[in-house]
């Protein structure tokens, strides 16, 4: 979450940026992504594996192969675009 709350500082001031992260907490459900036990992050990262798998078949084999797993490029950006479907 730093680096979201990095970036908001950067362009607002603090009291902005402090309620800007609360508006992203709640419409975006931010917070769940840091509760005990992870699970929005685990559904997640199942999402994309499973997107992946449909959408990229080859790319997707390719990835088993070499054991790489979504949570070596899973980023803030992608779960929230993930979080859509």
């Amino acid at each position: 979450m730093s680096f979201i709350c990095g970036v908001i500082l950067y362009y607002l001031n603090e009291e902005d940026a402090f309620w800007m992260l609360v508006q992203l907490i709640k419409t975006y459900k931010l917070g769940e992504l840091y509760m005990p036990g992870l699970p929005l992050l685990k559904s997640l990262i199942s999402r994309l594996e499973r997107l992946t798998q449909v959408l990229l078949p080859n790319l997707y084999l390719h990835f088993v192969r070499l054991l790489f797993t979504p949570l070596f490029y899973l980023s803030v950006n992608e779960a929230s675009v993930i979080n859509d479907f």
